[in-house]
């Protein structure tokens, strides 16, 4: 289980969630990260890595 906390990019009383998800690009896979407000589910950032 997750725990939602905060991120140094938002709000320092906005709590978020972090997932994750991997594609295959070109033959690669390309895993991308993203954060969520934990109340309303809103995607803050993603992220490339």
């Amino acid at each position: 289980v997750y725990e939602p906390f905060v991120h140094p990019e938002t709000d320092k009383y906005r709590l978020v969630y972090q997932g994750g998800i991997t594609t295959i690009k070109n033959g690669q896979n390309i895993h991308y990260d993203f954060y969520a407000d934990a109340y309303t589910g809103e995607v803050i950032n993603i992220v490339e890595r």
